[in-house]
């Protein structure tokens, strides 16, 4: 019986400036990025996905590809990931891990656990306090799966908190191989209820619901093209709001000339994306991948990235990839960077970056190299892959607070990010 544990580092390096070290306890970042890609093709479990950050808005999301599950039901493994993600305004810190064992040979059951540490150092962060703020989360979450045939089933359960919210997810996967399993068949099912509390007030409770489905399907038209889509719909109803999140409105007499009420958004949110991607073996086993993501919700988001892969093999150890990647979307309805007078208790509004106009453009470069191809005191195989990507995002309708001009004449922000991951893979 095969057993595969991994064990991988990744180390990402990001340049930013205006960073310090000052703590935040009263604020913290509510929208979360997704994780770096993994890079191990063994980590495509959903519930392992589900142990990485995801956004929530447009600009990332569940696009099918997370959701396919191991080869193999029987498969046994641990695997061990410690990463590093540095973002435009937030570092993310944080550990996982998968374990799973079979039973007879059609079932498995998968558990996992991970701890983060996130830091955010938004613009509006270091206007109010020129620091950053700190916060821990940690999940777990239990798989169960059977296989019939070319089909497998899973249902999982997961959870995860942090200092001040706490969340549980119920989650249904079902894949299907058809036609010499040259076609692919995935669908997932998921429901998330949420539980927020605000630091200094005991008084509050939010709570929210969400519910969302992705359903996939890859072919492979011909040895050398393989092309799949994947819809997802997700509705979430509740309390959407962050509770430490503020909006900026004219008052003269105010230092800056601005002051700050807590945002408000609607209580009702659904949205809808489709995602096209083809696969093309070239000649010299080097290969081609093009990607197409159209995203659009009922708070006026339409968003559409585009992204290009090329792999190119040297020899037998060691495989190139490079990447180039653009987004784009239009913001939510009621974005609104500065209000003319404080803002009525029954209108929308909100200054969330991750909610505004903007435009994200990056490219990326990475290897995996085999350093151990033979077997070798107990160990099958061992992998060192790295990637290292530059990106820059502007955004169109979120100005600049920390710039000290007037309010309303900031220049709209802009950030740069560099990103390094390196790891380690061994097989036994």
């Amino acid at each position: 019986m095969r057993r595969l544990t991994v064990f991988a580092v990744l180390t990402p390096l990001t340049l930013l400036s205006g960073c310090s070290s000052l703590s935040l306890p009263h604020l913290r970042p509510y929208e979360r990025t997704t994780a770096l890609r993994p890079a191990l093709a063994n980590a495509q479990s959903p519930l392992f996905a589900a142990n990485t950050l995801r956004s929530r808005e447009a600009e990332e999301g569940a696009s099918g590809a997370m959701l396919e599950p191991p080869a193999e039901v029987q498969d046994q493994r641990v695997d061990l990931v410690q990463q590093r993600d540095d973002g435009l305004t937030r570092v993310v810190d944080g550990t996982s891990l998968l374990a799973r064992a079979n039973f007879a040979s059609n079932y498995s059951a998968a558990f996992t656990a991970g701890r983060e540490q996130v830091r955010e150092s938004s613009p509006d962060v270091q206007d109010l306090a020129g620091g950053i703020y700190n916060e821990n989360r940690t999940r777990y979450g239990l798989e169960l799966a059977a296989r019939e045939g070319r089909g497998r089933y899973s249902l999982a359960y997961l959870r995860d908190s942090s200092d001040d919210d706490a969340s549980k997810t119920l989650r249904v996967g079902l894949t299907q191989k058809l036609f010499h399993d040259q076609t692919r068949l995935t669908l997932a099912w998921d429901r998330t209820a949420q539980d927020l509390e605000r630091r200094g007030d005991a008084s509050f409770r939010g709570t929210n619901e969400r519910r969302g489905y992705v359903f996939g399907v890859s072919h492979l038209l011909t040895k050398r093209l393989e092309l799949s889509a994947t819809v997802e719909g997700r509705t979430a109803a509740g309390y959407l709001a962050d509770p430490y999140r503020t909006v900026r409105y004219l008052a003269p007499a105010a230092a800056g000339g601005y002051a700050r009420q807590a945002e408000r958004v609607p209580d009702q949110r659904s949205s809808d994306s489709l995602t096209l991607r083809g696969r093309y073996a070239l000649a010299g086993d080097s290969s081609l991948g093009v990607d197409y993501r159209y995203y659009q919700d009922n708070w006026g988001i339409a968003a559409h990235t585009f992204a290009a892969e090329y792999f190119y093999p040297l020899g037998e150890s060691l495989l190139l990839e490079a990447q180039l990647r653009h987004h784009r979307q239009d913001g939510a309805y009621f974005h609104q960077d500065l209000l003319a007078s404080r803002g009525a208790a029954t209108g929308f509004y909100t200054r969330n970056p991750a909610l505004s106009t903007l435009q994200a453009t990056g490219a990326s470069l990475g290897f995996q190299w085999k350093f151990l191809q033979r077997r070798w005191k107990g160990v099958d195989g061992g992998t060192l892959f790295g990637r290292l990507e530059h990106r820059r995002q502007r955004y169109d309708d979120y100005l600049d607070a920390r710039s000290g001009l007037v309010p309303g004449s900031e220049p709209p922000y802009r950030g740069r990010m560099t990103q390094l991951q390196l790891g380690a893979s061994l097989q036994f």
